[in-house]
């Protein structure tokens, strides 16, 4: 993991090792928190793949330790209104092998691991990406399959977690039938940033897009 200043200045290396790091968040206690293959165990489908989970480390990357409770891959991290974590899980733990990731969440310290949406239902296969929409306690999220599409590009999606963690009802879809995205980024309830092969694309709550960064190539998947 690398940190570097907003007008690129600063660079400085922060963990090192025989490990991959990622998705690092800054957590507001002072710490980082991100996903790591320090737990040395892979992936139960794909025994030479690493998997990876979360794990917490000291402003200057120093003091690092797991904070998963299994050896299951845990992910993409994101902060919720009340400084809580909310992750993807590959849990294969009683769920069928087609639909394992759901969203879970945590404190910061990774105390309290407990569902926040997904973790008995049979529908979406992955849910990724989840970050809060301000000012409420709902978070927008990409539902996709585990397989068959380029990497978390999925239907746009928002959760209200308050009524329960698997009522169908908590999930409503915002992009079109059709249209995939991934790294949805909520301004607001009804304004997203979101990503596709063409670039960066602003959505409304309706599912109406448009264009505001062309990606170099400018093509490739059909949005």
């Amino acid at each position: 993991i690398y940190e570097i200043g907003l007008d690129g200045s600063g660079l400085r290396q922060l963990t090192s090792g025989d490990y991959d790091d990622l998705d690092p968040i800054y957590l507001p206690d002072g710490h980082i928190m991100f996903s790591t293959t320090r737990c040395d165990t892979y992936v139960r489908c794909m025994p030479y793949t690493y998997a990876y989970v979360l794990a917490r480390c000291d402003a200057d990357g120093k003091n690092i330790y797991i904070l998963s409770r299994g050896n299951e891959p845990d992910w993409l991290p994101a902060l919720l209104h009340d400084g809580r974590v909310i992750y993807t899980r590959w849990e294969y733990n009683d769920r069928g092998q087609l639909f394992p990731q759901p969203l879970l969440q945590m404190n910061m310290d990774g105390t309290n691991q407990v569902d926040f949406y997904g973790g008995n239902s049979w529908f979406p296969t992955t849910i990724n990406q989840a970050r809060m929409i301000p000012g409420t306690r709902k978070v927008v999220a990409s539902f996709s399959p585990g397989h068959g599409r380029p990497e978390h590009m999925g239907v746009v999606t928002v959760i209200d977690p308050a009524t329960g963690p698997d009522d169908k009802q908590a999930a409503k879809s915002i992009s079109r039938p059709g249209q995939y995205f991934r790294d949805p980024y909520a301004i607001s309830e009804d304004c997203f940033l979101v990503a596709s092969a063409q670039g960066i694309l602003v959505m409304d709550g309706g599912g109406n897009t448009q264009l505001v960064y062309r990606t170099a190539s400018g093509g490739g998947l059909q949005c």
